[in-house]
């Protein structure tokens, strides 16, 4: 719709006509009804598409725009879908009577046999079916809006609702959505069933309206209900996990001080073992050694007697004065080989008897004289390092 502005020879856009979805920009085959009224046809997009409101009374508010006061579905079906061809109004006896071509019909209407439609309409839930079974015990005149808990379940939740409009042809469309599961209104369609799968735990608010084909909308009916968290997820299943975890944990525990324990004895029991192995060795080696100590003490007896008897006729010898210097130095060496060799065995036999834990103190006379070259150079080496 477009208008002239005065005086000026220009076209601007003419919002003046409203709906109830906003302004309306087709108006087509009017019929006025006097200074602040007319009759006619008038779609949001084009009357080529559809008519949003056909054949329908407009009347002028205060603010000087036009808005519907006076339109019925039941017209939509008589005239079809583009409404109106032609229209013609006239007064009657009781109000107007309007005459309307439509497109293989003539339509002759008196006003005051319209149906009367209210500022809007209300939205049933026809059937709810949760846990597989109908929960019609619910479902009492409007959607009811007390929670009604429901055991967990697998299967679908579907909602079916309606519009509270007898009229025909109203060409109501629904617009719905799960508060606690997703908050967003679904389009505008013809669907009278929404459906719902595998709702986990919770609080939960179907919400349903729906819109005319005038472009009213109903108020918002809900209903709420509970879904209880499934049998693994309750309070007595948490307490279970709780109870079955406490008792692994002990189990784990006392199975492993267990296994601490038996390694322990496992250690104690080697360590006995290596015990008892290292005293048997012990016992082995001071055994030997006491036996080398016998051995080595009865051997010096052994060899140091016939060894007196060597060295006293060495001495016998000695003091003969017949012996010649030839033979007297050949008995020397034979009388110092055998004192160096009696000394020997009786280092051996001290030896043997420290061994044994018997240590003897002998006294013997030292010569200092004679050793006096063998300290000279001993000290001589400590003073060179």
């Amino acid at each position: 719709m477009w208008k002239t502005l005065g005086g000026e020879g220009k076209l601007e856009e003419d919002d003046s006509v409203i709906g109830a979805a906003g302004p309306l920009r087709w108006l087509a085959s009017t019929a006025p009804a006097g200074s602040n009224a007319f009759w006619g046809n008038a779609a949001y997009s084009s009357i080529q598409d559809s008519v949003d409101y056909p054949l329908s009374r407009f009347e002028r508010g205060a603010d000087g725009r036009w808005k519907p006061a006076m339109n019925s579905a039941v017209l939509a079906d008589a005239l079809g879908f583009i409404g109106s061809i032609r229209t013609l109004r006239e007064d009657g006896p009781a109000g107007d009577i309007v005459w309307a071509k439509g497109m293989d019909r003539l339509i002759r209407l008196e006003t005051r046999q319209l149906p009367a439609t209210g500022p809007g309409f209300g939205v049933r839930l026809i059937q709810f079916t949760a846990t597989g079974t109908n929960q019609t015990r619910t479902l009492v005149g409007t959607l009811a809006t007390t929670a009604t808990a429901l055991r967990h379940t697998r299967r679908p939740y579907v909602f079916r609702f309606a519009g509270g409009r007898p009229d025909r042809g109203a060409g109501v469309q629904y617009q719905y959505r799960l508060v606690g599961w997703d908050d967003v209104w679904s389009p505008y369609s013809d669907r009278r069933e929404a459906t719902w799968s595998g709702l986990p735990g919770g609080t939960y608010r179907f919400e349903v309206r729906g819109r005319d084909r005038s472009g009213r909308e109903s108020a918002v009916s809900g209903w709420g209900f509970e879904v209880l968290p499934p049998w693994y997820l309750s309070l007595w299943a948490w307490v279970g996990y709780g109870a079955v975890g406490w008792l692994l944990f002990q189990g784990a525990v006392r199975l492993r001080v267990r296994q601490a324990e038996a390694r322990a004895r496992d250690l104690e029991a080697q360590v006995q073992v290596r015990t008892r192995e290292l005293v048997e060795a012990r016992d082995a080696a001071e055994d030997a050694n006491r036996a080398k100590s016998r051995f080595l003490a009865n051997m010096s007896h052994e060899l140091r007697t016939p060894l007196n008897g060597i060295l006293g006729f060495t001495q016998i010898l000695a003091r003969d004065d017949r012996m010649d210097a030839r033979n007297r130095e050949r008995l020397r060496v034979i009388r110092s080989s055998g004192d160096h060799l009696l000394g020997l065995i009786n280092d051996v036999l001290d030896l043997s008897k420290v061994e044994s834990g018997r240590p003897i103190r002998r006294q013997d006379p030292c010569h200092v004289g004679q050793r006096s070259g063998f300290w000279a150079g001993g000290c001589a080496r400590f003073r060179s390092r």
